[in-house]
């Protein structure tokens, strides 16, 4: 399959000074820059999918905050250079 998935934690209130993504289930990832607020992952096949964010501030690391989802079979792929393009590119 080899469909990318952006992992958003963009919005995370607060001062965060650290960030750490991980997959707790689901087929085995390719996580791509884990410790950002925005990591990828690359799904390998359909299935149910959970990955959790911790951040860290002055009062150390938050509790994961879980992120799940499913990914049906024949699902649409989009290549990750579309992915990560701007709004409007190409047009």
């Amino acid at each position: 399959m080899g469909a990318w998935v952006c992992l958003d934690g963009a919005r995370t209130r607060g001062e965060p000074q650290a960030f750490q993504w991980s997959q707790a289930a689901g087929p085995q990832a390719e996580l791509v820059q884990p410790q950002t607020a925005r990591a990828w992952a690359l799904l390998p096949k359909p299935g149910a999918y959970r990955f959790e964010l911790k951040v860290k501030n002055a009062k150390g690391w938050s509790a994961p905050a879980p992120l799940a989802f499913d990914v049906p079979a024949g699902a649409p792929l989009l290549p990750l250079g579309q992915a990560l393009a701007p709004a409007g590119a190409g047009e």
